[in-house]
């Protein structure tokens, strides 16, 4: 009969979901379905590249061992029997057929065109056991479906479509059935469970006996949660164990002339996707086939063959036995015809194999060989950073694995006797880079630390370095306080340990509390007056939130000594970048971090300056820009294999033994053109992800509200990406990476006002505090009353929702940079006088610079500002250097980062790649990971706010060098210099000011 049924019945209650479906599935006949009622499930196929996915490893690899080593009774030569159980076959190369593994995909769809699927909708939790299982495959039941495309065939297959709740659980095989009995020419059988059957499908095989007939037998099974999975991956894995057969070290010349397995069971009953068999019916095997081993040619020996000789089970003899995975019972054997060539004698050998464990997904090699003792060189690599997530394939930039450690070991096996391990040395690594033939030794330690060659551009980011020595030790750091005084931020130029004292910035927390305005008091983590002493109380633990150069700090090194934060930065790893730590209390809460400037610049740095001067008041201002990383190069990932040299003399083999290891990656190493240094929202202390460009990054950007067309893409926005971060903190349900603030609004500031689920309008100091690696991002729209714009300000509204640190008459923070502020500066070009918050700074305790250094007032930019011309500018490297009479000042165009994203969902950073994916879906999902925006500019924060009416309230005044028109080559001729008020939620560069005592 012809009926329509739609999949929406199974969006009843959990209750009766179970009913709903045995009633929608009942008649089986034909399916219709309406394409309002659900979405279609889309299927990819994936197969393991190797058995088990294991590395790419052979019988010496961690993964690999030698069982047992039995002698081959039944002739007057003694011969043995060794057995080795794998992960993984060796990788072969071209296309399989019957009796010979599938390696990987693409073997896969060649040699299974098409695969079966079933599945079962259900509610609530999956009966465990089989016995209790009352669902049937009615939602789906050995339909056939194409291996390459994940498409229904057209003849026995049929679209499905996703219920709206519940679970689903597919089941899927290849060969189908129709297929297999095709390929075994009417050998062996493979059957599938009726559709009514409850319980899972499950698949009764016998094998064929015909060796050359037998298959690869794939499933895979699935569970997804309805209707949220746009594309179902079934992971298929190998149901059988492959056996192999070859020759041992030393084996004689001659001739195989048959080969069984006998005693063994030969038919099973699995659940689909379960690596447990229910076997029965003992049977035998048999290669009945001539096989000559012939001494390697031109060769003075003839009467040996080369170790591993295949006997069967090679690429092209078709002689793999796939057979089902067991524990053989007493009476399995194998035996052996063999006539050797240097007397022409036939003997039958036998030895047994009961006992042996065949698992599904692994290969046994069966070696013959004329000893009776197997030795191994095994070498094991561990890295202790290697978890689920990140197994420890991935090498730092630097090539080296400061975590890994190794142990060499000889396996031996004897007769019966289980294996014994024995140390022995591994005398060198070897490394080889993808597409070139030459290994090259690695450099190893005292630890077993190995190097090898690191990225380019990361070895010119150590340029300036010294990279041989530490300084300090663990238990006597370097304090890194200049002339005994605090910061929010150190300058580090060296490795080893390092301590910095736990107070709060420069410690000058008692300034602003006679103020009539702005900043009553400074508030800490809890908004809370922070203690008049300055000093930090209440510390359980300090971390590493997130650094932009990889391993640059040890993260396990971060821990508080009485009143120090003390941390390890490793020779091996030293390099230019930016680090943020943090301390906690015992709720988990940061309540306070520092910003780890780590540049060979630090000398420069506090020894060379640019004086400007105007008006009678001189500043010195740094040469560098606060977080200063430089330009490099960009270095696209590349992989490399790795092997141990040990030396097997002592056990009859060679002196340099090689011993695979297995094949790693180094990421790709993204270019900064420009160089890059951390962004500051105005008065946060705190350092934020620097952006970069190169020429990998889209030059325009997706945005929703223009479209998804290449023509359509937003040009106003995004020329910048996140520069890449490492090691973040992600513990506990801690998450310490580098992100922006949640667009819902944040407790506890709805009492303030603000409704769920409205977008954020801004946060407290302490919020702030406590969320240190947070880019504080708000509306883009003005309130409703339009009094107030949301989207210039990081910080809760000061009108509406004033806090007990504001002053209650102006409810402005002016004073947060400059602890001496009594009020906004004025906006050049408008009336005024030129106020101490203009000109002079006294550096507050949020101030984000280095000891004796903080934040330049206006006025000091303005002084540059007045030198900028055609004369005295020139413009290089992507950076603008400015020439006067003060020397000479360089600032690099390293862009601002945005302070509300238009119309984004913005997530986590991912890397992408253009080559991929379409160019307008490559800028969609870039446009969702990454904040920066507009490169090719110079924006610099000063100290000062000034007041530029109602909507627009108090701003950061900034000082500015761009290019106009935004899309021309920069040059002299289109120099745009800048000195304006602007949004205090920009992230916007610092370029630090040595003390002054200004007039």
């Amino acid at each position: 009969m012809k009926v329509k049924y739609s999949i929406f019945r199974c969006a009843m209650t959990a209750t009766g979901v179970c009913a709903a479906l045995l009633l929608a599935f009942a008649c089986t006949d034909d399916f219709g379905y309406q394409d309002h009622e659900g979405k279609r499930v889309a299927f990819k196929l994936s197969a393991p590249d190797t058995w088990h996915e294991g590395m790419s490893v052979n019988e010496n690899a961690p993964t690999t061992h030698c069982t047992s080593v039995r002698a081959l009774s039944g002739g007057d030569t003694k011969l043995y029997l060794h057995t080795v159980v794998a992960d993984n076959p060796v990788e072969e190369k071209t296309a399989v057929t019957r009796g010979t593994p599938v390696r990987d995909k693409d073997t896969f769809t060649k040699t299974y065109s098409r695969f079966s699927l079933s599945g079962i909708c259900y509610t609530g939790e999956y009966p465990t056991d089989e016995s209790q299982n009352t669902w049937t495959t009615e939602y789906a039941h050995d339909l056939y479906y194409n291996s390459a495309s994940g498409k229904p065939e057209k003849e026995g297959g049929r679209p499905l479509l996703w219920p709206a709740n519940g679970q689903v659980r597919f089941f899927a095989f290849a060969p189908i059935v129709e297929d297999f009995e095709s390929l075994a020419d009417a050998e062996g059988s493979l059957a599938l469970s009726e559709a009514g059957s409850k319980g899972s499908p499950t698949l009764t095989y016998t094998v064929p006996k015909d060796v050359t007939k037998q298959v690869d037998l794939m499933t895979a099974r699935e569970t997804v949660k309805a209707a949220t999975t746009p594309e179902v991956v079934l992971k298929f894995g190998h149901a059988l164990t492959a056996v192999q057969i070859k020759c041992g070290t030393g084996m004689l010349a001659g001739k195989i002339t048959e080969v069984t397995i006998s005693g063994i069971y030969g038919t099973g009953t699995q659940v689909i996707g379960d690596d447990e068999w229910e076997t029965s019916d003992i049977t035998s095997y048999t290669i009945s086939e001539e096989i000559q081993l012939s001494p390697k040619e031109g060769a003075t020996d003839k009467i040996h063959v080369p170790g591993d000789t295949p006997i069967a089970g090679t690429e092209t003899d078709n002689l793999t036995f796939m057979l089902l995975p067991q524990t053989l019972p007493d009476g399995a054997t194998m035996t052996i015809k063999f006539t050797d060539k240097a007397t022409n004698t036939e003997r039958t050998l036998t030895a047994s194999i009961a006992g042996h464990e065949w698992k599904a997904g692994k290969i046994v090699t069966y070696s013959v060989s004329p000893s009776s003792i197997n030795i191994k060189a095994k070498v094991d690599l561990n890295k202790k950073s290697a978890t689920a997530e990140n197994p420890g394939d991935i090498m730092p930039y630097s090539g080296v694995w400061y975590d890994a450690k190794y142990t060499a070991k000889a396996e031996v096996v004897q007769n019966e006797v289980g294996n014994k391990i024995e140390d022995i040395t591994v005398t060198k690594f070897q490394y080889k880079l993808e597409n070139e033939t030459d290994w090259q030794d690695c450099t190893t330690d005292a630890d077993g630390l190995l190097k090898i060659a690191s990225q380019p551009a990361y070895e010119t980011m150590r340029n300036g370095f010294e990279t041989t020595t530490e300084t300090g030790s663990e238990s006597s750091p370097v304090p890194l306080t200049v002339n005994g005084k605090t910061a929010n931020c150190y300058l580090v130029d060296k490795a080893g340990y390092f301590s910095l004292p736990l107070v709060y910035g420069n410690g000058n927390v008692s300034e602003p509390y006679d103020n009539t305005n702005g900043l009553k008091y400074y508030p800490k983590h809890d908004d809370e007056r922070m203690p008049a002493d300055g000093k930090i109380s209440g510390v359980s633990d300090a971390v590493l939130c997130w650094q932009d150069a990889p391993d640059l700090i040890d993260p396990a090194s971060v821990t508080v000594d009485g009143e120090n934060l003390v941390f390890h930065i490793r020779k091996h790893t030293l390099t230019q970048g930016n680090a943020l730590l943090a301390v906690r209390n015992d709720a988990k809460e940061i309540i306070w971090s520092w910003h780890i400037w780590v540049t060979p610049y630090k000398e420069e740095f506090y020894g060379s300056f640019y004086n400007s001067s105007a008006d009678g008041y001189s500043y010195n201002l740094a040469k560098y820009n606060l977080g200063w990383c430089d330009r490099h190069d960009h270095n696209a990932s590349r992989t490399f294999s790795l092997r141990a040299i040990v030396d097997m003399s002592a056990y009859g083999g060679k002196k340099e033994t090689e011993i695979p290891i297995g094949t790693f990656t180094q990421d790709v190493f993204k270019g900064s053109d420009a160089g890059d240094n951390t962004y500051y929202q105005w008065g946060r202390k705190d350092p934020m992800l620097g952006g970069i460009y190169n020429a990998y990054t889209p030059k325009y950007q997706y945005n929703k509200k223009f479209g998804t067309s290449k023509e359509t893409l937003d040009k106003d926005e995004f020329t910048m990406e996140n520069k890449q971060v490492f090691n973040q903190y992600n513990q506990g349900g801690y998450n310490y990476s580098f992100c922006k603030n949640p667009g819902d609004v944040i407790e506890p500031y709805v009492s303030y006002g603000q409704s769920p689920g409205e977008a954020s309008k801004g946060v407290t100091i302490g919020y702030g505090i406590k969320h240190p690696y947070m880019f504080v991002t708000n509306s883009s729209e003005y309130d409703t009353d339009g009094t107030f714009n949301y989207r210039n300000h990081w910080h809760i509204p000061y009108a509406d929702y004033a806090v007990q640190y504001l002053n209650e008459e102006n409810h402005i923070m002016f004073n947060a940079w400059n602890s001496g502020a009594t009020g906004a500066g004025y906006q050049y070009g408008s009336t005024g006088t030129l106020d101490n918050n203009a000109a002079i700074v006294t550096k507050s305790v949020y101030d984000p610079c280095p000891p004796e250094f903080q934040m330049p007032p206006i006025h000091a930019l303005k002084a540059v500002y007045d030198k900028i011309s055609s004369t005295s500018a020139s413009y290089a490297y992507n950076a603008w250097t400015i020439t006067s009479d003060g020397g000479s000042i360089k600032f690099p165009v390293t862009g601002v980062r945005n302070n509300a994203v238009r119309s984004t969902d913005w997530n986590t950073v991912v890397q992408l790649n253009p080559t991929e994916v379409p160019y307008e879906t490559f800028c969609e999902d870039f446009y969702k990971t990454s904040m920066p925006a507009f490169s090719m500019l110079t924006y610099l924060s000063s100290a000062t706010i000034v007041y530029k009416g109602d909507n627009d309230a108090y701003q950061v005044y900034l000082f500015g060098i761009d290019i106009n028109p935004r899309d021309n080559t920069p040059s002299t001729s289109n120099l745009k210099r800048t000195l304006t008020a602007s949004s205090n939620s920009y992230g916007l560069s610092v370029r630090p000011m040595h003390y002054t005592e200004g007039k």
